[in-house]
């Protein structure tokens, strides 16, 4: 028989221990166990050979060996062990059995300490009686404290098993949970702490369902022999002895189970053990429940403040597009402000804007008017603007290339000519102008005529009659002159290659149509009116438009204008697939460098350029943003304001 005295903060006790190997630690079931929370659960041991007593100090716990620190040695009488603010001091080694029992555990209380989590207020080993289990139930409802403390639930499972272990001194313990018809340890360990390696596979299914099914504890005391388990195979190849298993019930069904085993003793548990887990279980299935509450409440919490968020950034998005939606509805009333529908017209930017208010003008009246642009710009649309919105709808609209006829033959086209005129002319025919009478005759390239051409149309204007070729009566003409030429006739007037009194009389009102490249942010209404127009033709589904096809279309500096881009996107649209990409456009457009943004060449006001760079940089910006105001003015170092000021202006 063994002596030791006990001293700490929280306790003063004797005890008197028999046994060759001797546990000391926290741990409810050490041969002695102490309740100081800096001791380890399984501190050192003790143990006695022939030689004496020796001790050895389980890693990774630490000691002191009479002040010095130690990691084991041998043990004589008035030995001090001191484990974290707790001294063991061996007292006497007895040598008879007829020692005092009123010594055993005989305590001095220094102060009252409610014991550390699985900790039992018992100061001998593993009873199986009514202090066992009066001092197991004093733990169980300090543990409950803590257990309801913990807001994580995998901290929360581990603390669970970890009382379960020193409540019962069992060898190992398992956590199991219910996931429909899945069993899941969520936590195993054993005596030591230690994890325990593929739990689901250490644990008898069986035993488990029989707790969980008839919610009711179940107990074996050597479940090898245990008939109520005989040809189950899990059983017989855990190689099982002492079990216990209790179900975790909840108001709303089974959670899961407790088991805990021992595989080595036979009888290891009994009915106090079983008493005692069976309200811990009902303890932690509450701590479990209220855990999952938590852990909803916390997911509900974080899912309205993500929804929140969603609700805030769509406010602010609804914002933004409540604000666009005024600006377009802005631009759509300063459209409505011209009388006529000008749909075949594609534009918004201001070059076109000039363009459409100058037809609104002069639609309605009858003056002459010239339009200006390069090649492929589209006058040929913008006369047919002025004819079919005009007071002369209903008559017809002629056009002519003069460029394209030959002067020998030009007179013949615009004038007519008599039967008998020439070899060949069988039958009388009138020209282009008495074709247009009550209409529109549209002159494309006039710049490009003979002077002895302009003569003779200059006749035709001042007198409104002409003379067929090799007619002899005068035939009056009543038609609406409009005329384009992509040269500069102004020029072509002072260097005297056109007459002037003709000038005078066909530059009436002046139309500049600006070249593509000029008006880049056209470009996207551009391609997609074309897209509609060609993937109708042809019969094929419409099709999308990458970024970079944009992009490389809105760089490249269109020398042939609308045309040319009409006639691209006609290509794209046959040769892509489902999208268009930048594959299949040209390779002269993939190539090529971005056009120049303002053209240098021309002679105009600093006002002028100034105002063109600043259209070309917001084009760029807003391009790059995919019309978002908001980031475009923050790139160019405006305020949303004043960017949509500039837009405006």
């Amino acid at each position: 028989m063994l002596q030791f005295l006990v001293e700490s903060p929280y306790e003063r006790k004797l005890y008197r221990v028999d046994g060759d190997d001797l546990t000391v630690g926290r741990a409810r079931t050490a041969d002695i166990p102490l309740l100081d929370e800096g001791v380890r659960k399984r501190h050192l041991r003790i143990h006695r050979d022939a030689e004496g007593l020796s001790f050895e100090v389980l890693p990774p716990a630490e000691a002191r060996h009479n002040g010095r620190p130690s990691k084991g040695g041998r043990l004589v009488t008035g030995d001090r062990l001191e484990l974290s603010l707790t001294a063991v001091t061996l007292q006497s080694i007895l040598r008879t059995e007829a020692a005092s029992e009123e010594a055993v555990g005989t305590e001095t209380p220094i102060r009252d300490v409610p014991p550390a989590i699985g900790d039992i207020s018992v100061a001998l080993g593993p009873e199986t009686g009514d202090a066992f289990l009066e001092g197991g139930l004093a733990s169980v409802l300090e543990i409950n404290k803590r257990l309801l403390r913990e807001k994580k639930s995998d901290r929360l499972f581990a603390l669970i098993m970890d009382a379960a272990i020193d409540l019962s001194g069992a060898e190992r313990g398992f956590l199991i949970i219910a996931r429909g018809e899945k069993l899941v340890a969520k936590a195993a360990c054993n005596m030591e702490g230690g994890p325990v390696a593929n739990p689901e596979v250490e644990v008898s299914r069986s035993i488990v369902k029989k707790a969980m099914e008839t919610r009711r504890p179940v107990l074996s005391s050597d479940a090898g022999s245990d008939e109520r388990w005989s040809g189950m195979e899990s059983v017989a190849a855990l190689d099982l002895r002492s079990v216990v298993c209790v179900p975790l019930l909840a108001d709303d069904g089974v959670l899961g189970a407790l088991y805990v085993d021992n595989r080595v003793t036979r009888g290891a548990f009994g009915d106090s053990h079983v008493r005692l887990l069976s309200a811990f279980a009902d303890q932690a299935a509450l701590a479990i429940t209220a855990s999952r509450l938590g852990e909803r409440m916390r997911r509900r919490e974080k899912e309205l403040a993500k929804k929140n968020r969603q609700v805030e950034q769509l406010n602010s998005r609804l914002a933004v597009e409540l604000e666009e939606a005024k600006e377009s509805l802005g631009r759509r009333q300063t459209e409505l402000e011209f009388r006529y529908d000008y749909g075949q017209i594609v534009g918004r930017s201001r070059g076109i804007r000039q363009v459409l208010a100058t037809l609104d003008k002069v639609t309605d009246l009858n003056v002459p008017v010239f339009i200006e642009g390069e090649s492929g710009t589209g006058k040929e649309l913008v006369a047919r603007a002025l004819h079919f919105n005009g007071p002369r709808r209903d008559g017809p609209f002629v056009t002519e290339n003069c460029s394209a006829i030959p002067d020998t033959l030009i007179e013949k086209v615009l004038f007519g000519h008599a039967k008998g005129a020439f070899t060949g002319a069988d039958s009388d025919a009138p020209g282009l102008f008495e074709q247009a009478h009550g209409g529109t005759l549209f002159l494309d390239e006039v710049g490009d005529m003979s002077p002895e051409m302009q003569k003779k149309i200059l006749r035709v204007l001042q007198e409104g009659e002409v003379r067929r070729v090799g007619g002899k009566r005068m035939r009056p003409v009543d038609a609406r002159i409009v005329c384009a030429t992509n040269r500069d006739v102004e020029a072509l007037k002072e260097a005297g290659e056109f007459r002037e009194d003709l000038f005078w009389r066909l530059v009436v009102v002046r139309i500049r149509v600006p070249p593509l490249r000029q008006r880049p942010e056209d470009i996207p209404l551009l391609v997609d009116h074309f897209l509609s127009e060609f993937t109708e033709e042809m019969g094929l589904p419409r099709k999308a438009v990458t970024g970079g096809v944009l992009d490389m279309l809105s760089r490249y500096a269109w020398p042939g204008n609308v045309r040319e881009l009409g006639n691209e996107v006609r290509r794209a649209v046959a040769l892509a697939g489902d999208r268009i990409t930048e594959e299949v456009l040209s390779e002269r457009i993939r190539t090529s460098p971005p056009a120049p943004a303002v053209d240098w060449t021309k002679e105009r006001a600093l006002k002028e350029v100034v105002e063109e760079v600043e259209r070309a940089m917001i084009v760029r910006e807003l391009d790059r943003t995919d019309g978002n105001k908001t980031k475009a003015a923050e790139a160019l170092g405006l305020s949303r304001l004043g960017l949509r000021n500039k837009i405006e202006r």
